[in-house]
């Protein structure tokens, strides 16, 4: 192959591809702009929340029954989208409303917001990874076959 032959790539949605000399077209935002990059970014910070409350709060998970109620909405909310028929960008731009009940909930009684966002954050995560796996799954088949 010659150097100047573009491979086409996933992770580059322009177009740009990359060289087979090296990865020319290849960006951060391009990689995160895709439902794995966002499932990562979701993962990281519910991981880091978690962590963070953990380590400044005695008992974090000691929630409200009203914030789990939360919790339990978000998580509903984003399987009901995604099973609805909504890409994964439309599901979690959907659950900012839930997030801000949470957040100001958290706020006025005074519970672990860290502790319920990277908790959220991170079903949310896992749910896109495990779609982003069985959407490359789905395509390696459609290869194959």
């Amino acid at each position: 192959m010659l150097a100047t032959e573009r491979l086409a790539s996933p992770l580059t949605p322009t177009g740009a591809g990359e060289t087979a000399r090296g990865m020319r077209g290849w960006s951060l935002s391009a990689f995160f702009g895709t439902p794995l990059g966002m499932a990562v970014c979701f993962t990281g910070a519910g991981v880091a929340g978690l962590g963070y409350a953990f380590l400044t709060r005695r008992d974090p998970l000691a929630l409200l029954p009203g914030l789990d109620g939360t919790l339990v909405c978000g998580v509903l909310a984003l399987l009901m989208l995604m099973a609805a028929g909504r890409t994964y960008r439309e599901a979690v731009t959907a659950l900012v409303p839930i997030a801000a009940v949470q957040v100001a909930v958290c706020t006025l009684s005074r519970t672990s917001l860290p502790a319920l966002l990277g908790l959220e954050a991170l079903v949310v995560g896992l749910v896109g990874l495990a779609l982003s796996a069985c959407a490359n799954r789905a395509a390696q088949q459609r290869l194959i076959a």
